[in-house]
């Protein structure tokens, strides 16, 4: 099934309110095997709202809408669905009780425009909300479906994992959906593209997407099939083919990052590792310690700047020096030298298992751009170590 979600309201197209439902929904529906193809926002107008709808229509069968569902004059989402189907609106007593009550409970008088969220298209199927006012609703004709939500995360969210959401995802759910994603460092978008060209075309099963990120590049695989075990071996399939072209790239898998892959690897070789910082103001400590277990493993650091003595030979010394003063297993460093905020080149220093290695970066860019380069290659150079 292929869905389509719009959010309603003038206060998202103007940018006051960041849509995070739309990621969070898209996310959901992957685990009853929807197909998310767009996310659209629209101004609280029912002509655009309509229009809106019967597009997404030509595209797919569910359409989720969030927002419109509250008491004011530019709440219109459910009227502009009923206009979409042809059809009347129509009250349910169950949700208007629900509604005083939740008024009662506060000690606050309900107005009459509330009466309003009670109303829904004929025949739809009312979700509840057990955070707000405004239920949610399921209204379905001739093959296509739109589900209402809530515009407030803290109300929307919930409501997916109701037991009427998941019933009609469940009824419905056709296909599964496996998802891998392979973390490459030292190649760029561009040139996997060209390396992995026979797997990134549209409309194949897997797919395989690159998605760039600050010195790295995402590769996400992406099967269906009807079941989770036949989807899982066709990505798989693509995943032993792409580890024999680039494999040495691959760090980690999945929402394995540096950070985490670095304290599992140390973890696994009970090591303690110390680090030493002359130009990342300690962004590499902080960076280690945000992962699962750091606490196990990481054991000293120092932060400073020395700039006049930034080459390989300091960067080896540096790391020595902090691992012997920690008195532990691996002692990294990082120093840099050259423009600050465009240009910087940058030295890691590494002394593992009474060996010491360093590694050159020259890096282009704002200087914070630069310190996370520094930090993440760093780590790989840790990662790349820690493996052998």
């Amino acid at each position: 099934m292929k869905c389509e979600i719009i959010a309603i309201g003038s206060e998202v197209v103007a940018g006051d309110i960041i849509n995070t439902n739309a990621a969070d929904i898209a996310n959901f529906l992957k685990n009853y095997g929807v197909q998310t193809i767009r996310h659209t926002a629209v101004l609280d107008d029912k002509s655009t709202i309509v229009k809106a709808i019967n597009e997404a229509f030509g595209r797919a069968e569910l359409v989720i809408t969030t927002g419109g569902l509250g008491p004011t004059y530019d709440d219109i989402s459910k009227e502009s669905v009923a206009e979409v189907f042809g059809l009347p609106m129509e009250k349910d007593e169950e949700s208007l009780k629900k509604i005083e009550d939740f008024f009662k409970k506060l000690g606050r008088k309900m107005t009459d425009n509330n009466i309003k969220q009670a109303y829904f298209p004929m025949g739809s199927t009312i979700i509840k909300n057990n955070n707000g006012t405004a239920p949610g609703c399921i209204t379905e004709k001739n093959g296509k479906t739109v589900i209402m939500l809530p515009g407030p995360p803290i109300e929307a969210l919930p409501m997916l994992n109701s037991v009427t959401m998941k019933d009609f995802l469940t009824k419905n759910q056709t296909e599964v959906i496996y998802e891998n994603t392979l973390r490459v460092m030292g190649i760029g978008e561009a040139i996997l593209e060209i390396m992995l060209s026979e797997y990134m075309k549209e409309g194949q099963n897997p797919l395989l997407a690159p998605y760039a990120k600050t010195g790295e590049v995402h590769l996400k695989i992406t099967a269906r099939a009807s079941s989770y075990d036949e989807a899982k071996e066709i990505a798989d399939e693509l995943k032993v083919k792409i580890y024999s072209i680039i494999g040495d790239n691959i760090y980690a898998e999945n929402k394995d990052g540096l950070e985490k892959t670095a304290v599992r690897l140390l973890g696994e070789k009970e090591f303690k590792i110390s680090t030493a910082e002359f130009f990342t103001g300690g962004l590499l400590a902080s960076s280690i310690n945000s992962a699962p277990n750091s606490k196990n493993v990481y054991s000293y650091g120092i932060v400073g700047w020395a700039e006049e003595v930034a080459n390989a030979e300091a960067a080896a010394n540096i790391a020595n020096d902090v691992k012997k003063t920690a008195k532990t297993d691996v002692g990294i460093s990082i120093i840099g030298s050259g423009e600050n905020g465009f240009e910087k080149l940058i030295y890691v220093g590494l002394s593992i298992n009474n060996k010491t290695f360093t590694k050159e970066f020259n890096f282009l860019g704002n200087i914070d751009k630069i310190k996370d380069l520094a930090v993440k290659n760093a780590l790989l150079f840790l990662i790349e170590h820690l493996k052998k």
